[in-house]
């Protein structure tokens, strides 16, 4: 067997990697230690942002508890984004989620004027798996949101309109909401506003609008807006045939990462493979 043979000047520098790491580690545990201190001083004495900072400190390094109680503390104080820390430890933490912690944290920045917790304390309320299932509380949070001028929050009350999660179907306010979105400026809302004039669904069916509202969410890079018009001009459903610019548009989407667009590019080299 044939040594293995270093040069000095390599052996050299592998000895002295060897010495120096555990000194690069130990001046790491000093600063970590130091920071630490630092903030927890800060923290005793009421520093909110210090309490966040010891959150955000331990939730890098993998200690959630503790991560936990400094956001908790933040939290109790108001600082919006130690609770949704919170809200991220939950949904990362494997297993079953704890649905009426989500409530209390949301409910807390429903509170302090965050009218995304609104959205979110109507979607766990109108999910059956939550265990908190109250279409009527959902209903109530999410006009909370729309009161604040939330477009999300209009367009997830237009979504159970058009019949989600068990919710009477009522296509003039789901497109009456759609509209308000889209005032907005929200992408999601143009792509709905799309199928409804497309389909007439609580609006006049009006082709060349539909395809409007298509366009605009398409040029937002909304990968099933892109793909409708793909899938309408391949066709020529409504809208002239151009099976080139079709194309155009399912690779557009497939970049996006839309899944049906990806499968008919790849239906389209096959029947061209075989030509």
């Amino acid at each position: 067997m044939k040594h293995l043979l270093l040069a000095p000047s390599t052996f050299l520098g592998l000895l002295i990697l060897y010495c120096i790491n555990p000194l690069v580690a130990d001046v790491e545990k000093t600063e970590d230690y130091e920071k630490r201190m630092e903030l927890t001083s800060k923290a005793t004495l009421g520093d909110v942002e210090a309490m966040h900072q010891l959150g955000v400190f331990f939730q890098l390094r993998g200690d959630h508890k503790l991560a936990n109680h400094w956001y908790e503390k933040a939290g109790e104080k108001g600082h919006a984004n130690s609770l949704w820390k919170l809200e991220d430890i939950i949904y990362l933490t494997e297993g079953k989620k704890d649905y009426k912690k989500l409530r209390k944290i949301y409910l807390r920045l429903i509170q302090i004027g965050q009218p995304k917790a609104c959205l979110r304390l109507g979607q766990l309320h109108s999910n059956t798996a939550s265990g908190l299932y109250d279409m009527d509380q959902a209903l109530i949070h999410l006009i909370e949101g729309i009161d604040m001028k939330d477009s999300h929050c209009m367009v997830e009350l237009a979504l159970l309109n058009m019949g989600e999660r068990g919710h009477p179907r009522n296509y003039l306010e789901s497109a009456k909401w759609f509209e308000e979105a889209y005032k907005l400026g929200n992408i999601k809302a143009a792509r709905y506003l799309g199928l409804s004039f497309r389909y007439g669904l609580g609006v006049e069916e009006d082709h060349a609008k539909a395809w409007k509202y298509y366009g605009q969410a398409a040029r937002q890079d909304d990968a099933d807006s892109l793909f409708a018009l793909g899938e309408a001009m391949f066709i020529g459903d409504t809208i002239e045939k151009n099976i080139d610019r079709a194309v155009l548009y399912f690779s557009e989407a497939a970049k996006l990462g839309h899944r049906n667009a990806r499968l008919r590019l790849q239906a389209l080299r096959r029947e061209k493979a075989k030509q």
